[in-house]
């Protein structure tokens, strides 16, 4: 019986590693996985914490969607496979990510 590897993704903001993402599971579209954090993901924390939150807000408040935005337009999420992809949403609650993603 063989092992299986983890499917390890990988977070970046600009061209720092910022987290590694090991997925543990999902429920279409969404997966879910354990964060291993690196030092560059504490400033932006908060903010992919209070995901929930702003996709509550998504039409009321519109501050804050654009400063999620900007955050989210110096990420980049890539694949296990090394793909980067296209478009992604992220959510992490401590040490647990929710994410899913498109080509």
């Amino acid at each position: 019986m063989g092992t299986t590897e983890p499917r390890i993704w990988r977070l970046y903001r600009d061209e720092e590693l910022i987290a590694e993402i090991v997925a543990t599971g999902g429920d279409f579209p969404w997966l879910y996985g354990r964060v291993d954090p690196r030092p560059g993901l504490d400033p932006i924390l908060p903010m992919l914490s209070e995901f929930g939150t702003y996709l509550a807000e998504i039409g009321g408040d519109t501050e804050a969607r654009a400063e999620y935005d900007r955050v989210l337009a110096t990420l980049r999420l890539v694949t296990p496979d090394g793909h980067t992809a296209s478009k992604f949403l992220l959510y992490i609650d401590g040490g647990h990510a929710q994410w899913r993603w498109a080509d």
